[in-house]
């Protein structure tokens, strides 16, 4: 929130000469900018810190997308694996595409080791795979660098993309791009708030 009250300050130095240092222009800026300040306050702090998730099983390909957004946590990331893997057409030998541009992390990181140990010990969440993470911010990436360093005790194989088409190409393509952008879209309406 510093941020802000600097950019307030910067901005107000930088539009000064020319409101010829009159005071009722001044205020006019300032009181301006505070409100846009408290409107952002009340949106920082009204924001819920929600991790949304959804998945969808192709099972005549042996394919899964999962589709995540908000604030993921290790005991919300379990829950949702969890409820994924009971469903009957759940296999831990499909591919999968994981997308987490929409994810942010708190506290995630640092329990990586204990995420890839709950992994090992329910066996039949993870198997021998592909998973193709599907990132878009650089603390994604990071977290997925460090998943995949990790899960070298896993059966799977892992690789972190940019692109959905380079993350179907190397997952062998087993639904195309229009299909699973569609199916993206569809599981972003659908999402189910895991708690």
């Amino acid at each position: 929130m510093d941020f802000f009250f600097s950019l307030i300050f910067s901005c107000r130095k930088k539009v000064s000469p020319t409101l010829n240092n009159n005071i009722s222009d001044s205020y006019f800026y300032y009181s301006k900018f505070f409100v846009i300040y408290c409107k952002l306050i009340v949106l920082f702090k009204t924001q819920p810190m929600q991790f949304l998730s959804s998945y969808q099983i192709f099972l005549d390909k042996r394919f899964i997308i999962e589709y995540h957004e908000g604030v993921m946590t290790l005991e919300r990331m379990k829950t949702f694996i969890l409820k994924e893997s009971s469903d009957q057409d759940y296999s831990p030998n499909f591919d999968m595409l994981l997308d987490i541009r929409q994810i942010t992390f708190k506290g995630f990181i640092k329990d990586i080791k204990d995420y890839i140990e709950f992994l090992r010990s329910h066996k039949g969440i993870s198997g021998k795979r592909k998973l193709a993470v599907l990132t878009s911010k650089p603390h994604q990436v990071v977290f997925s660098t460090f998943l995949s360093m990790f899960s070298v005790k896993l059966p799977q194989t892992m690789k972190i993309f940019s692109s959905l088409e380079a993350a179907l190409f190397w997952l062998g393509d087993p639904v195309d791009t229009y299909k699973v952008n569609s199916c993206l879209n569809h599981l972003k309406e659908k999402k189910e708030l895991c708690v």
